[in-house]
Parts: structure tokens; C-alpha cells; sequence
């Protein structure tokens, strides 16, 4: 399923969106879904995996009854619920199933799972082939690919699959040409790149989930001697091996930050993207069967009892605290939940018939009502929405109070200092700083003696900072220049308002070149215009995450 980068939805599958406290287990008020839908035919119908699109789609893949036999389905539906394609993937007469599906940054849609039929290369044998299939974003199927052991009447069955930015897809699967779980790349055009073969003998992968910050697919799975996590790189390479005995794992998700969150049998984890634990709940009484990670950091997942009972959804902090919402769900224990890149989360889950699937979508986080990341005036969607939930997940800001980011105040040079301290590491130690105006103990002090000793500022005067002054953009892009190390030989800007010579000049050229700034307008940059806190946001996330310089959090 499509994971957040930072890469699914029912009347019997609502969720609830609120504001919870931590340490109180007391039920929270449950707000109503922004749509509900029910899929599916009169027959057996499930659909079980979901991705998010980047324009708040929802992106179900599965399977319905046709005649005796089933075909897989895949259904496209828009930010308000209403169905935008429907596409079936099968042979007539045959049985085809989708396990899992991911939609690409561009709308590409994977699917992945098994067919007795010819859709992509009929390898022999009477049992099923995998294969993995690629559509359009507007539903076409572009090309399909069967694979496993050509000529055996043993199944082989994809079970994962994660879409890559340079438009192949991994496909993690089940497969007789080893006795060990397998993980393909397929580029573009569906040419297989590699196929590799992880884990033990009796093992499976369950989940899969790209990131984009290191070029590979992250998975998780099951076997004999307890779960695993692993990667494969885009070259194929082993991205190592870590066993988790005695437990099964079924679900993975990239954070905002780009850490590894893992969830299973009675266990919640969030691992680096070297695998090495961060922390790790074996304490939870839930068997977690699908994981979503939201922009803010927090987690929701789709689970169940440990005996297997009373499947819902539930929210988790950012370091796995359970918090004190769920939403029970009239359903056996299975089903998706994603955190959609808007803001929103979304869960799929059948009802105890088989008969039909349940989708409902809400907006906003889990945590934070119908705004971003606990803040009521940042809207899911606004330009800095994102920026601000990715600020809040590694601590660059609390906000202007509990619910409030204040997006359109004007940032003053101390809460510039304090903002750019704070992306820097908040290193301390530094020496005095010689400035009269900036009181020892203030929230910014610290931040203004570390800008002087790296040169990044050099006050107002030669004894004053100025902290209640308002920061301008020209004043922001020297700012963010010298803490980048004032990388020189930038391409022209383009910007009629930055004339050459001008203080910020070179640093203009720097934050266009990096993709940090577009200018107010193809020709300006506004640069005596003051920066608002939204605009701030923005800048900071995309200096971290965009550009060459390298964010130390």
C-alpha cells in the first residue's frame, strides 16, 4: 500500500479523529466519517489492501465473485467517495486474486497477487502463477507479468508490492523457485531487474512499504522461527536481516522522518532505517494486522484482540504509547488502514459474510481533530500542512499553544533562532554571544549564541539582535544560506526583484536551485516582504527534506 513519505477505508469501518488525551483511558467523542461507501457484489467480495493517491484518493484492490469464478478488481475512488474507475484484472473462468496494491507519486497504480489464468505469460501447471500488474492512473492496465516456477503445480502467490520512483515496483511473494520468501523488481516497461530470495525456509512476506529517503523497499513477514524485517535497494543489494523470534510481524510503514514502523502480534516497534530498534512495545494486548503513520508521526493500525476478537481501529503516539481511541468495527479480522497525504486516514474490513467491503475516509489526524497534526488552524491540504505536521514529529515546534500553529503570524528573529537551532541539532556549548537585547534564560538565547558562533547572524549591531524584529524573506534566504555552509556557483534565479550584489543574492540562487523557493511568481521573490509562520514551515521542510544540505535529526 502507498506509504507515507514522508505511502486504506466503511459504515462497519469508521475511525475516529480526535483530540485524545494520553494518559487518560477514558472513550473519546467519535466524529463522523466524511464518506462511507460499501463495494462489492452479491457474491464473495474482499477487498483488502488500500493506498492513498496524492490528490486524497483511495485506491482499493481485491477481488469479486464473476459467474463461478473470481476476478480481481481494482477501484479508484476520489477525495469525496465517488467512484472514479473500477478495472477487473483476470482470465474468464479462472480464479485471480489481488493481495496488495500502491499507487506511484504520478498516479501509476501496482497491484500484486495470483492467477490461474494467462493475463501475463502463462508459466504451465494447473496451479496459480504470481504476478504483478501495472495501470494508469486512470485505470488502464499497462502491462502484466506472471511469475514463479514454470511448470509445477505448486502455488505462487504476490502478496506485497511498493512503487518506486523511477517507475519500477518491488513485489514481494511466495514463490516455489526457492523455499524462502522472494522479493522482484520489475522497471517500468516490466522488465524483470532482479528476483532474490530472504529469510528461511517457511518464511513469508506479508508487507511491504518504499522509502524514498533510502532507495528501498522495506518489508516484513512471518515464519517458523518468528517474524522479520529486511530491504532490497532499488540494485538489489541486502539491505540485512533482522529476526524477531516468537512473533509474527504483518505490517510495516515509513515515517515522516523516514523511520521504519513495524507492527504484529502483540508488538509495535519503530526501527531506524538501518533496522536497529528505536523502541520497541511488546506490552500492547493487540495483534496488529495493518499499520498507517500518519504526518504527524502518530500511528493508527487496524487490529484485534490477541484471542482474535473485537477487530478496530486505534491510534498510537509517535513513541507508541496506545492512546484512548478506537473504533470497533463489525467485521472479521482482517482488513487496511492508511494515512492518506492529506491529513486523512482511511480503513477497509469485510463484513462476517464476505459478501461486501466497508470504506469510510476522514480528514485530519488522529490526534489533532480536522486540523494537521493537533493544530485546529492548519487545514489538511494547505501548502504548509505537511511542513508543519513534519516540524511538530521531530520537535522544531509545539506550536503557539496545544492547538494552535498561528500559521499566519509574522516570525520575529528569536523565533527565527530558536526555528533555525533547532533544525541545526540544537547544539550546545556555544559562547557568548555579546548581544544586550537577548536575556539569558529566554527561549532563544541559546539559538542566538549558536547563530553567532557559526557566523550565521551578526546581530542588528554589534550589541544588539533585535529579537522582537520581524525576519523578511531576503533576510530568511541569508539565514538559510549560511547555515547550508554558503554554497556558491548557483544558477541564475530569474527574479526581477533580486538585484545583483544585494545581500541575499547568492542565497536566492540557492533556495531556487534547491527547489526551497519558486519565488511569489515565476519573475519575483518579494524579498522585503516579511515571512509569515506557515511560510516559515515551508521553508524549513523543504531545506530538510529537498535539498542538499543535510537535516542531522
Amino acid at each position: 500500500m502507498h506509504k507515507l513519505r514522508t505511502r486504506g477505508a466503511g459504515a462497519a469501518a469508521t475511525i475516529a479523529i480526535l483530540v485524545a488525551s494520553v494518559a487518560s483511558p477514558a472513550a473519546a467523542a467519535e466524529p463522523d466519517p466524511d464518506w462511507t461507501r460499501t463495494v462489492g457484489t452479491s457474491g464473495e467480495a474482499r477487498y483488502f489492501d488500500a493506498a492513498a493517491a496524492a490528490d486524497g484518493a483511495v485506491v482499493l484492490a481485491g477481488w469479486d465473485q464473476v459467474g463461478s469464478e473470481t476476478d480481481g478488481v481494482v477501484r479508484k475512488l476520489d477525495a469525496f467517495g465517488n467512484e472514479v474507475w473500477k478495472t477487473l484484472i483476470g482470465d474468464v473462468g479462472t480464479a485471480d486474486f489481488i493481495n496488495a496494491v500502491d499507487v506511484a507519486d504520478d498516479g501509476t497504480v501496482f497491484v500484486a497477487g495470483q492467477t490461474r489464468g494467462d493475463i501475463g505469460g502463462r508459466l504451465g501447471g494447473t496451479d496459480f502463477d504470481a504476478f504483478v500488474s501495472k495501470l494508469s492512473s486512470d485505470g488502464v492496465v499497462q502491462w502484466s507479468r506472471q511469475f514463479g516456477q514454470n511448470g509445477t503445480n505448486n502455488d505462487d502467490i504476490g502478496v506485497g508490492v511498493a512503487a518506486a520512483p523511477d517507475g519500477s515496483v518491488f513485489v514481494g511473494a511466495t514463490v516455489s523457485f526457492s523455499n524462502n520468501p522472494a522479493v522482484l523488481r520489475f522497471d517500468s516497461a516490466g522488465v524483470e531487474r532482479f528476483r532474490y530470495a530472504y529469510a528461511e525456509a517457511g518464511d513469508r512476506i506479508v508487507d511491504m512499504a518504499y522509502s524514498e529517503a533510502y532507495s528501498a523497499a522495506y518489508f516484513v513477514g512471518v515464519g517458523p522461527t518468528g517474524g522479520f524485517v529486511s530491504n532490497a535497494s532499488l540494485s538489489g543489494i541486502d539491505g540485512g536481516f533482522t529476526r524477531v523470534p516468537g512473533i509474527d510481524l504483518r505490517a510495516v510503514d515509513i515515517a515522516p522522518n523516514n523511520d521504519v514502523v513495524v507492527g504484529g502480534d502483540g508488538y509495535l516497534a519503530r526501527f531506524s532505517f538501518l533496522q536497529i530498534p528505536i523502541w520497541t512495545d511488546t506490552s500492547v494486548p493487540l495483534d496488529l494486522i495493518d499499520v498507517g503513520v500518519e504526518l504527524d508521526g502518530s500511528i493508527v493500525a487496524f487490529a484485534h484482540d490477541t484471542n482474535g476478537t473485537n477487530p478496530a481501529v486505534r491510534g498510537f503516539t509517535s513513541t507508541g504509547t496506545l492512546e484512548s481511541w478506537s473504533k470497533p468495527l463489525s467485521a472479521r479480522n482482517e482488513g487496511s488502514v492508511v494515512a492518506t497525504d492529506d491529513g486523512g486516514i482511511a480503513t477497509t474490513s469485510a463484513d462476517d459474510a464476505y459478501n461486501v467491503t466497508h470504506l469510510a475516509r476522514f480528514t485530519g489526524s488522529s490526534t489533532g481533530g480536522s486540523g494537521t497534526a493537533g493544530f485546529t488552524d492548519v487545514p489538511p491540504g494547505a501548502f504548509y500542512s505537511e511542513a508543519v505536521a513534519w516540524l511538530k514529529a521531530e520537535g522544531i515546534t509545539t506550536g503557539t499553544s496545544a492547538t494552535t500553529y498561528s500559521p499566519d503570524d509574522v516570525v520575529t528573529r528569536g523565533q527565527m533562532a530558536a526555528f533555525l537551532h533547532r533544525l541545526g541539532g540544537e547544539p550546545g556549548g556555544n559562547p557568548a554571544h555579546g548581544f544586550g537585547d537577548v536575556p539569558d534564560g529566554s527561549f532563544y538565547a541559546e539559538a542566538v549564541r549558536w547563530l553567532k558562533d557559526q557566523g550565521i547572524t551578526t546581530g542588528t549591531s554589534s550589541s544588539t539582535y533585535s529579537p522582537d524584529g520581524v525576519v523578511t524573506r531576503g533576510q530568511m534566504a541569508a539565514f538559510l544560506h549560511r547555515l547550508a555552509g554558503e554554497p556558491a556557483g548557483n544558477p541564475a534565479h530569474g527574479f526581477s526583484d533580486v538585484p545583483e550584489g544585494s545581500f541575499y543574492a547568492e542565497a536566492v540562487r540557492w533556495l531556487k536551485d534547491q527547489g526551497i523557493t519558486t519565488g511569489t511568481s515565476p519573475t519575483t521573490y518579494a524579498p522585503d516582504d516579511v515571512v509569515t509562520r506557515a511560510q516559515m514551515a515551508a521553508f524549513l521542510f523543504r531545506m530538510a527534506t529537498d535539498s542538499d544540505w543535510v537535516y542531522p535529526g
